[in-house]
């Protein structure tokens, strides 16, 4: 028997300054699908000075994969293999291999598969990260993120020997960055890198790459100046049935941010925010 649920929720914003602005949340633990719908009432005219920006987001964070390391496919290193019996998830884990190193060479494990992502609404990077030496043998250990213009952004690696440790960075902010920072809308590659200190061989092993984020969809907002408009807008997310995958999450909520310097209290800014949720 096909059993289904359903349920709807209907929070309006009425704002007349910059800022940003939440709903309250909405449970949707139960749910593997949701529709959102928006109804923008325009009251006066807009100088054109105003930007707002209204999305969904959710409370639990959900993670998805970028690369498995179940296989060699897209990365690049110095010796390169899959450790089947030595792995945090999946298959196996990516073992990079350096028998010979030389003092001050750096040692690169790069994952760079065709095409870029947007990561611009993603929060972290994630993975599993293993090392015969500790990372104080090494003169640095370092995660780094480019984009498609080779501006990179780069996070210090800390972990003992011979452990697996759970690695997670904020996209958004880094230990350090290229003059000008990476377009998170044009991620081109990930590399963990490490500086040898010493001759002594070591191998990293790298598991599970992933992000986190809590945006689920941005609707498009408004694109020029009007008076009196109502605009009715749709937007749909295909999630999957609940679980520890569930990439719709536990909760979710309007965020409205209102941007520019002109809002003004005879230019309110008024949007009615439905959400339908179901589990078919």
């Amino acid at each position: 028997m096909d059993i289904k649920y359903a349920d709807s929720f209907t929070y309006t914003f009425v704002k007349d300054e910059a800022g940003t602005y939440y709903s309250p949340w909405f449970d949707i633990s139960w749910a593997n699908e949701i529709f959102a719908y928006k109804t923008i009432t325009l009251a006066e005219t807009r100088t054109g000075g105003e930007t707002e920006s209204l999305s969904v987001e959710r409370d639990s964070h959900s993670s998805v994969v970028i690369n498995a390391c179940d296989a060699t496919t897209g990365w690049t290193g110095t010796s390169l293999s899959i450790d089947t019996d030595d792995k945090k998830e999946g298959t196996g884990s990516l073992k990079d291999n350096v028998a010979s190193p030389s003092i001050g060479n750096w040692y690169h494990t790069t994952y760079n598969p065709t095409g870029s992502w947007d990561w611009s609404a993603k929060e972290h990077i994630l993975f599993w990260l293993k090392s015969d030496r500790p990372s104080t043998a090494f003169t640095s250990a370092w995660l780094m993120i480019y984009d498609t213009s080779d501006n990179y952004r780069y996070w210090h690696l800390t972990f003992s020997a011979g452990e697996w440790t759970a690695v997670k960075k904020v996209l958004a902010t880094g230990d350090g960055q290229s003059g000008t920072p990476p377009n998170l809308t044009l991620i081109d590659k990930v590399i963990i890198q490490f500086r040898a200190a010493d001759t002594t061989p070591f191998y990293k092993k790298i598991d599970d790459l992933r992000f986190s984020e809590t945006t689920l969809f941005t609707f498009t907002s408004r694109t020029g100046t009007h008076v009196g408009e109502e605009k009715y807008g749709r937007e749909m997310y295909d999630g999957v049935a609940p679980g520890d995958e569930n990439k719709l999450g536990t909760r979710v909520r309007f965020a409205l941010t209102l941007g520019g310097t002109t809002w003004t209290a005879d230019q309110e800014y008024t949007v009615t925010c439905t959400l339908y949720a179901k589990r078919n």
